[in-house]
């Protein structure tokens, strides 16, 4: 304990480690329910937003000469995008909500981007966890998360603009349902953004890691 109390970066580390594995618990139960259960993510979105105004509390707390590790603009930058994740997933459900009658069953390229989703919530994860357990950081380790996020978020791409084609492609003719067509080509695209967002955490992690080798 210092003069000025105990150092914030115990409580700090607890609580981005609790804010991504909220990201993976949603990513999970979004995947398993293909989005179809909305009062539940909003509980997830909640939990998250709750975790990242205490990260925002505790750094506002901070004195001048107490000894953190890590930047505040990095914390706060990062608890933003990780929360981010989780209120991008609360749109999904909600556009599943919404447009219920045409996406009640999800097609194949659909829930192969929520396995995506899942997946890189389980990375930015492990990458927060590598962050805040070693000193300095481990540079390799993060690296290799790094670059699993970046080809995720290359699958993901690819799966998006093939399925916006075969939409254009499918409701291209008189009797389209213009309404169904906007279902789709939207929750492709809200899809397509939470693995931008995930893939934005471990380019954060690793600004932070290569300034702190």
């Amino acid at each position: 304990m210092s003069l000025f109390g105990p150092s914030p970066n115990k409580r700090c580390t607890e609580l981005l480690i609790q804010l991504a594995t909220t990201a993976v618990e949603c990513a999970t139960h979004l995947r398993v329910t293909c989005g179809q259960d909305l009062p539940k993510i909003i509980a997830f979105e909640h939990a998250g937003d709750t975790i990242e105004g205490n990260i925002h509390a505790l750094l506002d707390s901070i004195f001048l000469m107490q000894l953190v590790r890590f930047d505040k603009p990095d914390v706060t930058q990062l608890a933003w995008e990780i929360d981010e994740i989780i209120d991008r997933m609360r749109k999904i459900a909600a556009h599943i909500n919404i447009y219920q009658r045409h996406l009640a069953k999800l097609r194949p390229d659909a829930k192969r981007l929520l396995e995506i989703i899942e997946d890189m919530a389980g990375h930015v994860l492990k990458l927060v966890s590598v962050m805040v357990t070693t000193k300095p950081i481990a540079l390799d380790k993060v690296a290799v998360l790094v670059r699993h996020l970046n080809d995720a978020e290359t699958e993901a791409d690819t799966l998006f603009f093939r399925a916006e084609a075969e939409c254009a492609k499918e409701f291209d003719r008189k009797d389209a349902n213009p309404v169904a067509f906007h279902a789709w080509t939207r929750l492709y695209h809200l899809l397509e953004q939470v693995t931008d967002d995930a893939n934005h955490c471990g380019s954060r992690i690793m600004s932070i890691a290569r300034r702190e080798a």
